[in-house]
């Protein structure tokens, strides 16, 4: 896989084969945006799914993280820009179309990564956290006029997505 990372496996031919659904799934929760700018918060396999997806949709990518080394390996990997997430300053102010949220802040708990002021006005906000009640991104983002996207619209696009590969179905 070109963004190496992996979450669904299927046996074809008496071998395993890996396949990432976490991209395709971001891009159709998303509406399949095109020629925009998308910044992912993250860096991890979901992150990297989601830009590779992205970027084969004509999106520019810009990836925040925290470890800039890993960072800077992934956006090379992926062909995109980065930014350090140590620099609030500098990619809060960076200009986008949408937000991608990707790390586990928020999953076990009700903290949100970002501070108010970096939260966007008037954006896409898509926090791909799954759990029963909205995270405090997507609470803080709605206050602020966002159309938002939460966990549970990436968890059932997956879903659709990992039944066609177990069961060969066409989309």
């Amino acid at each position: 896989l070109a963004c190496q990372a992996v979450n669904t496996v299927v046996i074809e031919d008496q071998k395993w084969k890996g396949f990432n659904t976490d991209g395709l799934g971001a891009m159709q929760a998303l509406g399949c945006p095109e020629n925009k700018t998308i910044m992912v918060l993250g860096v991890g396999g979901t992150a990297k799914s989601i830009a590779w997806e992205a970027i084969q949709k004509k999106n520019n990518v810009i990836l925040v993280g925290r470890n800039l080394q890993k960072t800077k390996s992934v956006a090379k990997l992926l062909g995109c820009e980065y930014l350090d997430f140590n620099k609030r300053r500098i990619w809060s102010e960076a200009p986008y179309d949408i937000l991608v949220h990707t790390t586990p802040t928020g999953m076990q708990d009700d903290e949100c990564l970002l501070l108010d002021s970096e939260i966007p006005e008037n954006k896409i906000v898509f926090d791909v956290v799954n759990k029963k009640t909205k995270t405090a991104l997507i609470r803080k983002s709605k206050e602020k006029f966002c159309d938002c996207i939460d966990g549970k619209d990436l968890f059932y696009e997956q879903a659709v997505l990992q039944f066609m590969l177990w069961f060969k179905k066409e989309g």
